[in-house]
This record gives structure tokens, C-alpha cells and sequence, in this order.
């Protein structure tokens, strides 16, 4: 008689150091629709679950939520098969696991079985417990210090039951591939789900972000919580926005001073504004600019085309947190063995592969690090639609040329080539200049 569910054991799989049984080979494509049946897995989200083991791993030895040795609550509340929950358990450093209490849930009984079915022939040092059931009212269960939610599309319909879960302080990872709505290339399921409105630009990537984390913000607001951003990363398809909740009615109250409205093509008067209200370096040069922010209470006329979001205005990210999120740190969790690769029987080009998706997972974040909080976001496929220049400037040069100036500035992690700054529009036309070894005008 077959152990196991039906196809047991299916396609094996490695990912980081963590073998995996799945009942069909894994899907390629992208995207919300690319669920195909029970025991889903989606290699194309293999890095965001390298980013989630380094996050826990990080806030187990730098004591974002409890002190040390304190015992941390966890739901993967949208599990599948539960492979995120089993590489923390292979892949975060071992001297921490004695603090993991996971539940490890899905509403697909046939997912549960894969994943009972994977414990069973990979035992883990600790146990998980295992559920099929709603997640909304399993969250709502008890108070969880980490909850991770990855939904097909939407996280919308789990983000309250979510929030109201947090303990005190908590870790809420959340997941969104509805990227059409966040950017505004569906703008009625954009405001239909995040009551918000996205122009289609260079800016999309940045701006889908924002509006994630706005929901989030607003979400926790009623229910007496704010946010503060540890990571947010437009990865390929999804968003995946890591905060870090806690309780504070005070806080909650003051929620609209970290939302905003970004301005595309601003005029004069809302550059003003931007800049008075500190959301803008200031400069009086009088160039055009591509965009600027202006406050919440400050609406401009919500023109489409013109105008995104509410969006969130404050930091995207922690910088000490992301200065440790390194190439070398991710191989140091997460690289398979040789042990590993010859189960697999991989060539050497086969793990060479599979070590160079690990680094890829975290390329530029720690280097982003430095610039995560600067009110500019660039694309500088832009700049030269307003400087006379031969073409954009290299992203890397033109922000270490700002430094040079006195500025911070770094590349952005984007979808396309950017940086984010806090210089003033006139020196980023003097430095995109200096880049080319043009002279600028005087």
C-alpha cells in the first residue's frame, strides 16, 4: 500500500537546502493564475522564501519582537505545502530553532498531506503543526508574532484578520501578485482593493509598493496599529512587504502623516508645496521636474494620469536590517552542501546555478541600504527627456557621483535601472552631466 497522498513522492526538488517532494512538476509561469492544483509550488517564488529565511533568522539574533530565548509565535497561514515553513526550520541557524512554535495552514486538505507527507521523510529537529482550515479565522485563533500570509492575487480579503491577530509586536510578511492593480494597469481592481489610483510609468514598481504599504498602514490604523517597513521588494511578478506592527492608538491617529499623493509632471505651485511641506529637496532652479509628493491633507485633483495614490510616504525598508541582507549572508544560510548535491545528482553547474539564484535573491539590497529613506526615486531612463544628454546615465555612476557632492544616494531595487537621493533636481542635472563629462551651463 502506498504511504503517503496520491502520486506520493511525486517530483523531488531542492530548494536552498531543503528537499521537497511535489505531486506535479513545478509551474513556470507567473503570476495569481498560476495555481495548478493541489501541492502547489511556484519556483519563481523561491527567492522571496530565501528572503523570508533571512528575515527570521535576523530577528531571532537581533531581537525585533522578543528578547532572547523568548519563544516566537508563527502562522504560514497560506502554506501549500508548506515549504517556507520547512526551510526555516532546515535553514535558520540551529542554536535559534528551540524558539520556533509554527502552525503551518492551508484550506487544501490534499496541500496538508504533501506537507505531512515531507515532514515525515525529511524530519525536522522541531515540530510543526499542521492545519487545513480558513485562514482568517485560524489567525484569529490567538495572537501570532509572525504571520506570514501568500496568497493567490490579492492579500486584500486576509489583511484585517491579520492585523487583528498581531500580538503586541509583530512581524506581519505579506504577499501580493496582483501587481496589474498596484501599478494602475488595471485600475478598477485598483481601486476596487486598495481604494487607491497608480499612473502607468517608470514610477509603477515604486509606486505598487506604496500603495501596498498604505493599505497596510490604513488597515492597521483601524484597528489601533501601525506599521513600520523592514523590507519591500518588487520581485519579477509580487510585492512582498515585510512590517513590523505594534499597538499604539496614539500612533494609529497620526496615520495620515505617512500618506501621501505622488504628482506626475508636477507644476510649480505643487513643487512648492512638496518642498514646504519637506517631502521634496528644496530648489529654487526652476527646472521641470518628473515628479514630486504632497501630504494627505493636501489632495491634489485626482486626475488619472496624473496623480497615484494614496501611497505610503514614509521609508521602504530598515537600514541597518538591509545592510545585513548580503549575497555572502544569504549563501551562508541557504547554500545546499555537497551532501545535498549528490542526492540531487546535480553537476557542479548545477549547483552553481542553483548558489547564483540564492545571490540573485538579495542583489542590492545591502548597497540600497544607505538611500532607503530618500523622498527621489529615479528611473534614469528619465532624466534625459529633461537634460540634454546623450542617453541615461549609468545608474552606479551617477549615484556615486552624488556622494561625492555631498548627497546620499544609492541604486534602487527596481524593475528597471534607478537610483533614490536626497539631491536636489538642479545637482542631479549638474551630476548626470558629470557623468557623460559634460560641463553643465552657468
Amino acid at each position: 500500500m502506498q504511504e503517503g497522498p496520491e502520486g506520493w513522492p511525486g517530483t523531488l526538488i531542492l530548494e536552498g537546502k531543503t528537499l521537497a517532494n511535489i505531486p506535479i512538476p513545478p509551474v513556470t509561469h507567473r503570476g495569481p493564475a498560476a495555481r495548478e492544483g493541489s501541492g502547489f509550488l511556484n519556483p519563481a517564488m523561491a527567492g522571496s522564501r530565501t528572503r523570508s529565511v533571512m528575515l527570521l533568522a535576523d530577528a531571532l539574533e537581533n531581537d525585533w519582537l522578543v528578547t532572547a530565548e523568548k519563544p516566537i509565535r508563527i502562522i504560514e497561514a497560506l502554506a501549500a505545502t508548506g515549504i517556507r515553513s520547512r526551510r526555516w526550520l532546515n535553514e535558520v541557524p540551529q542554536q535559534h530553532l528551540h524558539r520556533l512554535h509554527i502552525l503551518c495552514n492551508d484550506i487544501d486538505p490534499i496541500s496538508m498531506q504533501w506537507a505531512e507527507a515531507n515532514l515525515k521523510e525529511y524530519p525536522a529537529t522541531i515540530d510543526i503543526q499542521l492545519n487545513s482550515g480558513d485562514a482568517r479565522s485560524l489567525m484569529l485563533d490567538s495572537g501570532w508574532q509572525w504571520i506570514d500570509i501568500d496568497p493567490f492575487g490579492s492579500p486584500t480579503p486576509f489583511i484585517d484578520s491579520a492585523i487583528q491577530s498581531c500580538s503586541r509586536l509583530a512581524v506581519l510578511d505579506v504577499c501580493a501578485t496582483d501587481t496589474a492593480a498596484l501599478t494602475g494597469s488595471s485600475p478598477s481592481a485598483c481601486r476596487r482593493r486598495y481604494d487607491a489610483m497608480a499612473v502607468v510609468d517608470d514610477l509603477r514598481h515604486d509606486t505598487g509598493m506604496r500603495i501596498l504599504l498604505g493599505a497596510l498602514a490604513r488597515a492597521a490604523a483601524r484597528h489601533d496599529r501601525v506599521i513600520d517597513p523592514k523590507l519591500v521588494i518588487f520581485d519579477d511578478h509580487h510585492i512582498r512587504a515585510t512590517v513590523l506592527v505594534r499597538r499604539s492608538k496614539e500612533a494609529a491617529s497620526d496615520l495620515h502623516s505617512c500618506l501621501g499623493w505622488r504628482i506626475h509632471s508636477p507644476n510649480e505651485m505643487e513643487l512648492k508645496a512638496s518642498m514646504s511641506a519637506g517631502l521634496h529637496p528644496r530648489d529654487d532652479s526652476g527646472l521641470k521636474q518628473p515628479s514630486c509628493v504632497l501630504p494627505f491633507n493636501s489632495p491634489p485633483e485626482l486626475k488619472e494620469g496624473r496623480v497615484s495614490g494614496p501611497i505610503w510616504i514614509g521609508s521602504l525598508g530598515d537600514q541597518e536590517l538591509l545592510e545585513r541582507m548580503t549575497e555572502e549572508r544569504a549563501m551562508e544560510l541557504c547554500s545546499p552542501d555537497s551532501k545535498l548535491q549528490k542526492t540531487m545528482n546535480w553537476s557542479d553547474k548545477e549547483m552553481e546555478l542553483a548558489e547564483r539564484r540564492l545571490r540573485r535573491s538579495v542583489r542590492g539590497l545591502s548597497d540600497s541600504a544607505s538611500a532607503i529613506d530618500c523622498p527621489i526615486v529615479l528611473p534614469v531612463d528619465d532624466i534625459p527627456k529633461y537634460f540634454d544628454l546623450p542617453g541615461p546615465p549609468s545608474p552606479s555612476q551617477l549615484a556615486r557621483t552624488l556622494r561625492l557632492m555631498g548627497y546620499r544616494a544609492a541604486n534602487a531595487v527596481l524593475q528597471v535601472p534607478a537610483i533614490r537621493t536626497d539631491a536636489p533636481w538642479s545637482v542631479i542635472s549638474e551630476a548626470s552631466m558629470e557623468v557623460f563629462g559634460i560641463t553643465p551651463p552657468r
